[in-house]
């Protein structure tokens, strides 16, 4: 659910967007609802990674190369069942654990980095925090409903 400031800046970002002008004199609010919802062509830090994600994108052998400490520090880092991988503390840890200039720790690193992040959406890129590491901090996550962009467009 959108707060007020949240409408605030999505109402700016729609009523500037010329490609709206129709959908918003006809009251079409689910076309504005789906531009929001549409691809911004940029990507977003995983507030959630699970461990059933690191686990897809972990090179066992990268993995069982590292130290005891290492492994213990991924180990603790997912204790609870997934991480905000937006949290710089959790990339810098991420990037400590696989550190190196070995193939396999350079290849592991990029691969944990392609796994935290996914596409947002236009909603999503202008409701984030700041761009860290060459992804989005997501402030909000999720899709704008119809009544959303209703009271977006007239609320």
């Amino acid at each position: 659910m959108l707060n007020s400031s949240q409408i605030a800046t999505l109402k700016t970002l729609v009523m500037n967007e010329g490609s709206l002008a129709s959908a918003i004199a006809n009251v079409d609010d689910q076309a504005v609802a789906d531009w929001l919802n549409a691809d911004s062509g940029t990507k977003g830090w995983i507030t959630e990674f699970t461990t059933a994600q690191l686990l897809d994108a972990l090179n066992w052998t990268a993995f069982i190369g590292r130290s005891v400490g290492e492994r213990d520090a991924l180990q603790f880092m997912f204790r609870e069942g997934f991480v905000n991988t937006g949290r710089t503390n959790i990339q810098q840890g991420l990037s400590d654990i696989f550190s190196g200039t070995a193939t396999a720790a350079v290849n592991q690193r990029a691969a944990l980095v392609a796994a935290a992040q996914r596409p947002v959406s236009r909603a999503e890129k202008a409701l984030a925090s700041k761009l860290v590491n060459g992804a989005y901090v997501l402030v909000f996550e999720g899709e704008v409903s119809p009544g959303e962009a209703s009271t977006i467009t007239r609320g």
